[in-house]
């Protein structure tokens, strides 16, 4: 009797081993575009389990699965398809582009709205110009960022020529042709003066003065070369000037500054308001600065005497 059940049991094992190994199945394949070109990083996972697998350097896939399990090919970009095994040993795929996937992009950048982000590869200034406008004594955008912003320089011409009216604005003490000026992350033109004296050499720079400050909602500052990114002209870093978004909202600030007579008094007007244009978030932003400066002299009361 207990012989009978010992074989009984037995032969009940080899069924169970037998029923597992031919439910075993290995697959193995290549992964390819249309094109042939092969695709590796695809994963493959055998549909309704946990069970997966990723294509290698040459698309190529290995997979132990079911011979009428399903698998589920995937990758970013494609289209996903979905292959009977139907007892196949080898299999062919081809994946097919699909944009229509691709409904969001992730941009990593090294800009934060913090002062100074530190844990970026390069050193990057956020700086909120309504934050330091009550606090410095500067009425323009560049004596206000030379206070304020490290590595930053601007150079005041006193007499001379047209350039009087331009400062050169200058990132790690470089010329300033060899600091790039963007406006809203584009572009802005530099001025047709030519800078001669000073510590400027003869150089051509963007003209800071000819943006109003209120128009101004931040100023990043890229505080190293990047003429890998930009170009020639970003040698020295890069100033990108965020122009304010506001609607219905009116600002307006008046500065002067006045010592004694002949010390090149001040008077500036400042005024910014924004109207919304269109339901699609459109707006339109005006801002105005009217500037009035004295001449300056260095005669002493009562003039030179001897």
């Amino acid at each position: 009797m207990k012989m009978k059940r010992f074989l009984l049991l037995y032969i009940f094992a080899l069924l169970s081993s037998a029923s597992a190994i031919a439910q075993s199945h290995k697959v193995s394949g290549k992964i390819a575009e249309a094109n042939g070109t092969t695709l590796p990083g695809v994963t493959v996972l055998v549909k309704g389990t946990n069970v997966g697998s990723v294509s290698d350097t040459d698309g190529k896939f290995n997979i132990d699965c079911d011979p009428t399990s399903t698998l589920v090919f995937s990758f970013v970009g494609y289209a996903q398809l979905e292959m009977p095994v139907a007892g196949k040993p080898n299999l062919s795929v081809t994946l097919t582009s699909d944009t229509k996937q691709l409904t969001e992009f992730v941009v990593i950048g090294s800009r934060n709205t913090h002062r100074t982000k530190t844990d970026t590869p390069v050193p990057v200034d956020v700086i909120s110009i309504k934050d330091i406008a009550s606090n410095l004594p500067q009425p323009d955008l560049a004596q206000m960022l030379k206070n304020i912003a490290p590595s930053f320089n601007s150079l005041r011409t006193a007499g001379g020529d047209m350039d009087s009216h331009v400062d050169a604005a200058q990132l790690r003490n470089q010329p300033p042709n060899q600091t790039l000026v963007l406006l809203n992350g584009k572009r802005r033109h530099v001025s047709s003066l030519l800078l001669l004296g000073g510590q400027t050499g003869p150089s051509t720079t963007t003209d800071l003065m000819s943006i109003p400050t209120a128009a101004i909602e931040r100023v990043e500052i890229l505080r190293d070369g990047a003429s890998a990114q930009y170009g020639s002209d970003a040698i020295a870093g890069v100033m990108n000037i965020v122009l304010n978004k506001s609607v219905n909202k009116f600002s307006g600030s008046y500065y002067t500054s006045k010592y004694k007579a002949g010390d090149g008094a001040v008077n500036q007007f400042l005024g910014n308001y924004g109207l919304p244009l269109g339901t699609n978030g459109g707006y339109i932003n005006i801002s105005t600065e009217l500037t009035k400066r004295g001449s300056t002299s260095r005669t002493p009361d009562g003039g030179y005497s001897g």
